[in-house]
């Protein structure tokens, strides 16, 4: 069973956006997936693309058995973590496990566009339980796995990614805030940037966010990443289920001005909660979203690809599991998510970059 801050962080990059919905939509938790045997599930994913099975297993609840996770940008690896990392070669199924370091967890993955590099988030662990705000960001050498830590202050830190030329890291830094008229802490989020050269840090936006989290993806010219907001940007509409929340959705800052817009997208189909997956190379965008089961009452997770401008929006797959994540092989576009076959972690390729459009 994980504690607290461990959960935090293997599912933080979906937990934040859709626990509340899924305590007050059931009562007690998310809807489980149909019940379907071993053979009956392999049988539906095989439809939709390739299956890669770990043996592994995360016990806990569906909150804590989340993982989190990166395809390297060939598409003939995946990094995940699990009490540290391992490493699953998609072309032979092996897997194995990168050295890690003492008294620490690594978690949060995130390869850089040519393959040569990782940026991670190193967790302390104490007594078997983790420090909560003295998480450190580090940078791992994909040839021998080894590494060094960023010149970033321990913090609430969190999803780290390359800038398109490889020569930043953007995150997001936590800060403890308590609620107002009340006890409880939650954590204030906003972008960074770090420069790999001069091993300085810049903030890039002050707006307070709440569950500024996800994917942060790079263009070149914008930088992309979910979250939801409490200060003056524009929100998405309500929350569908819960009119005085504000959804979670994928916003965008210009690296030259600084300013922030809200991306726009189509959603007739009714999904809500955009987490960012990525981008391809042409530009299409692809987040994990919530959708109302047919007949109400109920939603399910799935994936959708939209256009550059948002318009156009595919739906992927028809469902999978509730704390998963998509993620792109930005050499190739193939497409993966993490789902479970039981308690097993599977990652499932949904296309081949052929079939990507």
């Amino acid at each position: 069973m994980m504690n607290r801050k461990q959960s935090r962080h293997s599912g933080l990059l979906t937990t934040l956006f859709f626990l509340v919905v899924c305590l007050g939509l059931t009562g007690g938790g998310c809807s489980p997936q149909p019940v379907l045997s071993a053979e009956e599930q392999m049988a539906l994913w095989e439809k939709e693309g390739t299956v890669f099975r770990t043996g592994m297993k995360k016990v806990g609840s569906r909150r804590a058995g989340s993982i989190t996770y990166a395809v390297s940008p060939d598409g003939a690896r995946i990094l995940f973590s699990l009490n540290g990392f391992w490493l699953l070669d998609l072309k032979s199924g092996h897997i194995s496990r990168v050295p890690g370091e003492a008294g620490r967890n690594w978690a949060m993955p995130s390869w850089s566009r040519d393959g040569k590099q990782v940026v991670a988030i190193s967790i302390k662990i104490q007594k078997n339980q983790s420090s909560p705000w003295e998480d450190e960001i580090i940078l791992l050498d994909s040839a021998n796995w080894s590494y060094r830590k960023l010149a970033v202050p321990p913090a609430g830190n969190s999803s780290p990614s390359f800038s398109s030329d490889g020569k930043s890291v953007y995150f997001i830094r936590g800060i403890k805030r308590k609620i107002p008229n009340g006890n409880k802490v939650y954590a204030s989020s906003n972008l960074y940037v770090y420069d790999l050269v001069s091993d300085r840090e810049n903030q890039l936006t002050h707006e307070e966010i709440w569950g500024g989290m996800g994917y942060i993806y790079d263009d070149g010219r914008e930088v992309f990443f979910s979250a939801r907001w409490l200060k003056r940007l524009p929100s998405m509409r309500p929350n569908p289920y819960f009119r005085n929340e504000e959804q979670a959705g994928i916003y965008v800052l210009n690296k030259s001005t600084l300013s922030l817009r809200l991306f726009e997208i189509d959603q007739r189909e009714g999904f809500f909660n955009l987490l960012l997956g990525g981008r391809d190379k042409t530009g299409n965008i692809y987040f994990s979203t919530s959708l109302e089961r047919p007949g109400g009452g109920n939603f399910i997770f799935t994936v959708y690809r939209c256009d550059a401008n948002g318009q156009h929006c595919v739906r992927l797959i028809h469902e999978f599991y509730p704390f998963g994540n998509v993620d792109i092989a930005y050499q190739t576009g193939e497409i993966f998510v993490d789902d479970r076959l039981g308690d097993e972690i599977v990652f499932r390729r949904l296309f081949q970059p052929s079939e990507v459009q």
